[in-house]
């Protein structure tokens, strides 16, 4: 009887600390978007964008105050088109290496950075916090 309390005790914590996470928000600047071409609408074809931003806050190797490369999936959908330059955001990132291989494989990036060699982050979740 004790192994079955164990066992219903494992499964609970453990699914009340996958989905009970709280996402870590990492504050950024969108520093170049006149360049920017935005793809179609998602349909068929999952696209996504890679917009530059400063970041204003420090993100693993990445010092505050250094551009970055932020993916963001289906950008029409959210809006992205009325972004503005110096708008302030927070975002949260995929970090799980498997979920960022299979974005990698199923999504088509739109990227006018393919020339520079920025930190790349996949976007989960992006909000304006002006």
């Amino acid at each position: 009887m004790m192994k079955y309390y164990l066992t219903f005790f494992t499964i609970i914590s453990f699914t009340f600390s996958t989905f009970c996470q709280t996402k870590e928000f990492i504050k950024i600047k969108l520093v170049d978007f006149s360049s920017v071409e935005l793809p179609p609408k998602c349909g068929r074809e999952p696209f996504g964008v890679a917009l530059k931003f400063e970041l204003l806050e420090n993100l693993d190797s990445t010092n505050k105050g250094e551009n970055i490369l932020i993916i963001i999936t289906c950008p029409i959908e959210i809006g992205v088109e009325n972004y503005k330059d110096n708008s302030h955001f927070k975002f949260s990132r995929y970090t799980d290496k498997e979920e960022i291989k299979m974005l990698e494989k199923d999504w088509n990036v739109w990227s006018v950075y393919e020339n520079e060699n920025l930190p790349t982050y996949w976007a989960d979740q992006i909000e304006k916090i002006e």
